[in-house]
């Protein structure tokens, strides 16, 4: 049975593990190798870049990826969900 990517569309894989090891600067929270993918439209852009982009934080709708389907490998239930880390 082949593996597929849990999304559809195009997408890059950033902070990858090619680059450094850790992956994100720790070997905490089993991310020691982890890949970060990253939605882009046909130019590799995952934004629409504005004056926000270097004065501001940007809302996350204007990504290309922000509410993008993504594929679970299995079926299942998902029985809990959490917002906000990282946010001020």
């Amino acid at each position: 049975m082949p593996i597929e990517f849990p999304f559809r569309g195009r997408w890059q894989a950033r902070n990858s593990p090619a680059r450094r090891v850790p992956s994100h600067g720790t070997h905490r929270f089993g991310v020691t190798y982890a890949i970060d993918f990253v939605a882009v439209d046909d130019r590799g852009r995952s934004a629409v870049r504005s004056w926000r982009t270097l004065l501001s934080a940007e809302p996350p709708e204007i990504f290309r990826g922000f509410g993008a389907a993504i594929l679970a490998p299995v079926a299942g239930t998902v029985v809990l969900a959490h917002d906000g880390e990282g946010r001020s």
